[in-house]
């Protein structure tokens, strides 16, 4: 009997070549549309061709559920330039990426104008009216958002923002490094500073293996496809476009997409304050 053998269709270079990060793995985590592999405490994500992580690889809907039916956490994984071999109960599984498209998800910058900023403001707004975030309001959140959205932040208070952050809620991905990411994001793209800098790998280790990753990610803004789009819909000043990419991203995960665009939101707030003096700078 032949191994299955199933094409990858996109990698994100940041886990290009698949062996970048070590030899051997294991299955860490099983969702409904994903799952995870642990090599040398880093991930690699592994989802259908609809949804690209910034530290994943894409296959066809078809055969992420053949392999999801079949494989168990703690399955061995060895990884090869090229290729992602998973050895399950009934199968051996063979992940060939020779021909698959290496994809940048990188986060860039835009320019847009105070007017423009309010505009997204309102669309991101709308957009999280009609849902709820992963963390519940508390009188030190309220203290965290005041910080967030008002320039200029010093370094003790960001700490704090941090300290109250990453790890808080439930789950494999915490709303408060949900949040974070999309501040991050928002920050990024909006001004072109970098957030988190410095020893961020220190409060890194208060969350899980998933966020973290994400986070380490987001650091060297790379960014899941969804938010790439958004990134991208900005970048060319399409309100279609646009609503459609908030769209999705909001629907990322339970809470995870509103997580994120809470924190984009809060992003966009510090920017327009930042520059409130000025009516219509490029």
């Amino acid at each position: 009997m032949n191994n299955p053998y199933f094409k990858i269709y996109q990698t994100s270079d940041w886990v290009f070549p698949y062996h970048r990060y070590g030899n051997t793995g294991t299955v860490h985590s099983i969702f409904e549309t994903s799952l995870n592999i642990c090599v040398s405490n880093q991930l690699l994500h592994i989802s259908s061709s609809q949804y690209l992580s910034s530290y994943g690889i894409a296959v066809s809907k078809e055969n992420f559920n053949t392999l999801k039916a079949s494989i168990r956490i703690g399955d061995i994984v060895v990884l090869k330039a090229h290729k992602i071999v998973i050895y399950t109960r009934r199968n051996t599984f063979v992940l060939d990426g020779e021909n698959s498209e290496i994809v940048c998800l990188c986060s860039h910058e835009v320019s847009v104008n105070q007017l423009e900023r309010k505009e997204l403001l309102l669309m991101v707004n709308h957009v999280l009216k009609r849902q709820t975030i992963g963390i519940e309001n508390s009188d030190r959140f309220e203290t965290v958002q005041k910080i967030l959205c008002t320039p200029p932040i010093q370094k003790q208070q960001f700490e704090d923002v941090l300290n109250f952050l990453i790890g808080r809620g439930i789950g494999l991905t915490p709303s408060g490094d949900d949040i974070l990411l999309g501040y991050h994001f928002g920050i990024y793209i909006l001004t072109g500073v970098n957030q988190l800098t410095g020893n961020m790998h220190t409060h890194f280790l208060n969350t899980t293996i998933i966020s973290r990753c994400y986070l380490e990610a987001m650091v060297n803004h790379r960014v899941a496809s969804p938010v790439f789009e958004l990134n991208c819909a900005i970048k060319v000043k399409e309100k279609e476009k646009i609503q459609k990419a908030l769209d999705s991203v909001s629907q990322i995960g339970h809470t995870s997409g509103v997580d994120f665009l809470f924190g984009f939101a809060m992003a966009i707030t510090f920017v327009i304050n930042k520059f409130g003096g000025i009516h219509d700078e490029t």
